[in-house]
């Protein structure tokens, strides 16, 4: 594998460069809009995202590297209907079930563990040490992030963050655009657009980040 870009130079965009490493991408340039040209990352930023989208077929494939939910979602959606072609990054030291199905542009960070028959969207990040039980269905544009732990048959909706070291119990329907706060234990179904936190997990407020 030659040609690799990527959108987001920050600090989620390194760790997406080293999986990318680590699957054996060769080439890998990094486009962003807040940094200037060759500063931060080893590799050189290219250029902006506009000139990306002008660029998408030079290469092999594209992914965004961004935190935000919403606006990764976006530059995906708008990368995807340009024309590129999506990447999606597994970390050879992740554990990934043969029976799990990844929606393209999504990234596994090393350590997951992710069990059979879990089915995640597009542009999802499922990040370091983070784990999946059976059958859980996540869907496009989420990020769980380092540390959480899922149950089995744990269904998340669009664009849903999952804070650090979080904790879902079986069978629990969380819906989209929720926020969990980190270390948060969900016993109960989340509706959508809230932000929960503690432990148990109790609404804090709508979430209006949409």
């Amino acid at each position: 594998m030659n040609n690799l870009a990527i959108f987001g130079a920050g600090g989620h965009g390194k760790v997406v460069a080293d999986i990318a490493l680590a699957s054996n991408w060769q080439n890998i340039h990094f486009y962003d809009d807040s940094f200037s040209k060759n500063e931060n990352v080893a590799w050189g930023i290219r250029g902006n995202y506009c000139d990306l989208l002008n660029l998408v077929g030079n290469y092999e494939a594209v992914i965004v590297a961004v935190g935000n939910n919403q606006l990764r979602w976006e530059k995906h959606s708008e990368l995807k209907n340009a024309g590129a072609n999506i990447a999606t990054l597994v970390h050879p030291f992740s554990s990934v079930s043969n029976q799990v199905v990844l929606g393209v542009g999504t990234v596994i960070m090393p350590g997951v563990v992710i069990n059979a028959d879990v089915k995640i969207g597009e542009a999802c990040i499922v990040n370091t040490g983070s784990t999946i039980d059976h059958d859980c269905n996540i869907s496009e544009g989420s990020h769980i992030c380092p540390g959480v732990n899922l149950a089995g048959s744990v269904v998340i909706g669009r664009l849903t963050f999952l804070g650090i070291g979080s904790s879902v119990c079986p069978s629990i329907n969380i819906g989209s655009n929720v926020l969990i706060g980190a270390g948060s234990v969900v016993l109960d179904h989340v509706q959508d657009n809230l932000k929960i936190a503690g432990n148990p997990a109790r609404f804090i407020s709508t979430n209006i980040s949409l």
